[in-house]
């Protein structure tokens, strides 16, 4: 007997099931889903009354518990939210409230008497049973889609006989079922559960910087720790702005993390080929990378980038043809991109190389990752013009009241950190946040393959200050006008030919101080520079096309001192000092020369006394590589079954192996010639400063000529009010200003001239780690981004917990910036960080995601806001937010799915 009629429409299930349940005193409901939304639904109808409650699925689905109870949560936050959370809680009542006794696997555990019980069991039906009265037979779900949504075939039936059959068959399923009762108490107390706005903050942290799930290849070397959320941080930015600029401390892996980036644009499809510009020295390893992250490449150095004939040269010929070959699926990759800086104050060559990279980016639309240890040479103006040849963008506007798309700028340098295209981690915050201590105090940092590295525990910094015989000569040539030049505009070609391995040389009106400097600096290196120099300064064009307006004179003086240089030869003392240094060593040295003789003579000279010395001057690519393998196979992996020739102990290298090299099997670095910079110094000593595989100490020493604190020198040279100006300001080392704005004509040697003079106040110091890391923060004149820096705090067991948290859990903390949302939301498989006014309007979308993260951040002890909206409140802001954000981009609501929420509420 049938009471009501077919139904095939939506709307129809719920009202059925209602009008048939509400009599009911006992209701028994088979379904292959439940959701919180179902009970919503009907929670009228089952108010008071007893319900089991059936789950059942298809033949051959997987019978877990756990799938079940996740879905129930997973759909908390599903469309629509009107009062969901004030269902869940009534739900919640009736199950704490004793009204339910649940026995898991064993029936006779049961007690029939509970109210409401859910329990879960393979099966088909879809039923809904009014005591035994009346059963609705329907396709529809206990889900709000089910129930009111979607179009659902049912009917009613009353007949007894078949009444009764629904009912003893449910019952006879029922009591073998397996019950979820207790674990859904627990599920549900989770999400009603408010919490901390750092679990929020924290929640976001961990979603927004993991890694995609695509699998890199596995010849790559897996991500630390603390690396993998700067490759997940620059991914975004790639994708948000087209390029990205990875600041990342000196040993820190920016080549494995550039791998790894290059190897998921790839899976992505965002891109089919690499350009890379580096170092040349560098080219071989940047391949092999590449080769590893199963990429296409091509790999130029920045010499290659400055030349002009074409038909001269095979690798411009090249270059040329893949820079036409460039285009929206390149990628363009700049290590230690600081090489392309202020081209306002670079000379014609360089300018040119700046302009190619550019147009490569810019022009043809290519994605641009800039790599970095030193984003800073002299001033603001140098990060800013390699930020420049990032893509522009409309959010590096920041507000403007026009939006436009500019080129990203910084102003000071503690902005760079929170740049949104600028990811930013140092070695300080690495070791403060991410590392740990051994049983003896040392502290290392746990890597994703080959165990603990260590970091140097104790750092010896030793000054050896050598006489030079030949000052007498070097004051008479600097205090008259020898080196004036004929022709100011030939400046660039004066510089060019004074200048060491790389030196940066500036723009035509920055003359006699600068030669000036470079003079200074070849006297106090060697006696083969300093032949070098008096051969090129005897005769006119030494300099190529410089000609000096006195040259007459020039080549005089010259001659006149030509014995007493001849001598000098003879007599060095800078080099004795170097071998006594080198003989009582217990380990292997670097040896740092600025310019190239300097290194080719040391070699020379060690390897005639019986040292195994050797020199990476003169040589190039693969012969480099062999060279590192030699001294370094430890830093620089070579394997047990590779034959490695006789070791090194002492490398000589100039200052283009600053950057980019592991040269950490030394545990020693001799400065012969001293830096121009403390910058410069920062990253020499970078080069040691690398995390080992056993605790150890490093030994620096800084060659420090007497010249350069000879007051008739400094005199002559203008320097001298100013050294003891700021000899009076800044009396430790890692007090020496790094960044300055005065005339660049003069800083470039003084500079050298004020380290000369610190490192002479203190001949011999020893820094313990954290004393290192202060000297390298204030070095570097910036600190690690700082979400990253949240993000490394959060601890392991802190990180799993969060992580478990339910779908949709809340919080609420107090504001300063007026009452706003946070959401977190999944749209398949992205997810995206939203914020919205009181009125669920958009005031931050998902591509101001730094901004987001900077209204919300907090710490573990910010407290929850007593101002939290109440249940119904907070589920309306949410439905009405979620909506708009769905609606802005043509998403589907259910398709979205909010992971958590925060009320920001202002005052």
């Amino acid at each position: 007997m049938l009471t009501s009629a077919p139904f095939f429409a939506s709307h129809s299930a719920a009202a059925l099931v209602q009008e048939t349940l509400h009599p009911a005193q006992v209701i028994r409901i088979a379904t292959a889903y439940f959701e919180p939304s179902g009970y919503q639904v009907l929670q009228d109808a089952l108010a008071g009354k007893q319900v089991l409650l059936l789950i059942g699925r298809e033949e051959g689905g997987r019978d877990r518990l756990e799938a079940v109870l996740d879905e129930f949560v997973e759909r908390f936050l599903a469309r629509p939210l009107n009062r969901r959370t004030h269902a869940m809680r009534q739900m919640l009542s009736a199950l704490q409230n004793n009204q339910l006794l649940i026995a898991v696997g064993n029936t006779s555990d049961f007690d029939s008497g509970a109210l409401l019980d859910a329990r879960y069991l393979y099966q088909h039906a879809k039923l809904y049973i009014a005591d035994e009265t009346a059963v609705v037979v329907t396709s529809a779900n206990c889900s709000y889609h089910g129930l009111v949504k979607s179009i659902e075939a049912g009917i009613r039936v009353t007949d007894p006989v078949d009444v009764c059959y629904f009912v003893a068959r449910f019952d006879e399923y029922f009591a073998r079922a397996d019950s979820i009762t207790d674990a859904l108490i627990d599920r549900l107390l989770q999400l009603l559960a408010a919490y901390r706005p750092y679990d929020v903050y924290a929640r976001a942290l961990l979603e927004l910087y993991d890694l995609p799930e695509d699998e890199v290849p596995a010849q790559l070397p897996p991500l630390s720790g603390y690396q993998r959320p700067v490759v997940s941080r620059t991914l975004d930015a790639m994708h948000d702005y087209g390029g990205a600029m990875m600041v990342a401390s000196t040993g820190l892996g920016k080549t494995v993390m550039a791998a790894h980036i290059t190897a998921y644009l790839r899976m992505q499809g965002d891109i089919d080929r690499v350009l890379v510009i580096c170092p040349a020295g560098l080219k071989e390893n940047w391949r092999r990378h590449m080769g590893m992250a199963r990429v296409s490449s091509v790999e130029f150095s920045y010499s290659t980038f400055s030349l002009k004939d074409a038909q001269k040269f095979f690798s411009l010929r090249q270059l040329e043809y893949e820079l036409t070959a460039t285009d929206e699926k390149t990628l363009v990759l700049i290590d230690e991109s600081h090489h392309l800086r202020n081209p306002k104050f670079a000379a014609k060559r360089q300018k040119e190389r700046y302009q190619r990279v550019f147009d490569a980016i810019h022009k043809r639309g290519a994605y641009a990752l800039l790599l970095t240890a030193t984003p800073f040479s002299r001033g603001i103006n140098d990060v800013n013009a390699q930020l420049r040849l990032l893509p522009k963008s409309e959010h590096a506007t920041r507000g403007a009241l026009i939006p436009h798309k500019a080129h990203w700028s910084v102003q000071h340098a503690a902005e760079l950190p929170e740049l949104p295209p600028c990811p930013t981690l140092t070695t300080p915050t690495v070791v403060h946040q991410f590392s740990e201590t051994d049983d003896h105090g040392y502290r290392y940092v746990t890597f994703a393959k080959g165990g603990r590295r260590y970091f140097p525990h104790h750092i010896h910094l030793k000054t050896v200050v050598f006489p030079n015989a030949l000052d007498t000569v070097l004051i008479e040539l600097l205090s008259g006008d020898l080196l004036n030049i004929a022709d100011e505009n030939t400046v660039t070609n004066a510089q060019l030919a004074f200048g060491g391995a790389d030196w940066q040389a500036p723009a035509s009106g920055r003359g006699a101080g600068l030669r000036k400097a470079e003079i200074v600096k070849q006297f106090c290196s060697s006696p083969a520079q300093i032949k070098d120099l008096f051969t090129k300064l005897a005769k006119e064009g030494g300099f190529e096309k410089t000609r000096f307006a006195n040259q007459a004179e020039l080549t005089r003086f010259v001659q006149r001192h030509a014995k007493a240089i001849e001598r000098h030869s003879g007599a060095d003392t800078k080099f004795r000092h170097l071998v006594e240094i080198i003989k009582a060593a217990h380990h292997k040295v670097v040896v740092f020369c600025y310019y190239r003789r300097t290194a080719r003579n040391v070699s020379e000279q060690l390897k005639a006394i019986g040292i195994k010395a050797e020199t990476t001057e003169g040589h190039k690519g693969e012969q480099i590589d062999t060279l590192l393998r030699r001294f370094a196979p430890i830093a620089n992996e070579v394997i047990d079954a590779e034959t490695v020739d006789e070791s090194i102990q002492v490398l000589v290298v100039t200052s283009s192996l600053a950057e980019g090299y592991n040269l950490q099997d030394a545990a020693m670095l001799v400065n012969y010639d001293l830096p121009w910079t403390v910058l410069m110094l920062a990253q020499r000593m970078g080069r040691v400063l690398r995390p080992w595989h056993e605790p150890r100490e490093i030994t620096i020493y800084n060659f420090v000529p007497e010249a350069m604190l000879n007051p008739k020198i400094q005199i002559a040279m203008r320097w001298y009010s100013r050294l003891r100006e700021r000899s009076a300001q800044h009396r430790a080392l890692a007090d020496i200003p790094v960044m300055h704005f005065g005339n660049p004509d003069e800083d470039d040697g003084y500079d050298m001239a004020a380290l000369a003079q610190h490192l002479q106040a203190e001949p011999e110091s020893s820094l313990n780690l954290d004393e290192v890391l202060t000297f390298i923060e204030k070095t570097e004149s910036f600190g690690t981004s700082s979400f990253f820096t949240d993000l490394l705090q959060i601890k392991p067991e802190d990180r799993e917990r969060i992580m478990a948290l339910p779908p949709g859990f809340r919080s609420a903390q107090r504001a300063v910036n007026g009452t706003n949302l946070f959401l977190l939301v999944r749209y398949r498989r992205r997810l995206y960080a939203l914020l919205f006014n009181k009125d669920g309007n958009i005031v931050l979308d998902a591509e101001q995601r730094d901004q987001i993260m900077a209204r919300i951040r907090c710490t573990p002890n910010t407290l929850l806001s007593p101002h939290m909206p109440d249940d119904d409140a907070f589920d309306a802001w949410i439905d009405v937010a979620r909506t708009t954000w769905c609606q802005q981009y043509g998403y589907l609501d259910d398709e979205v799915q909010v992971l958590c929420s925060m009320a920001l509420m202002g005052s």
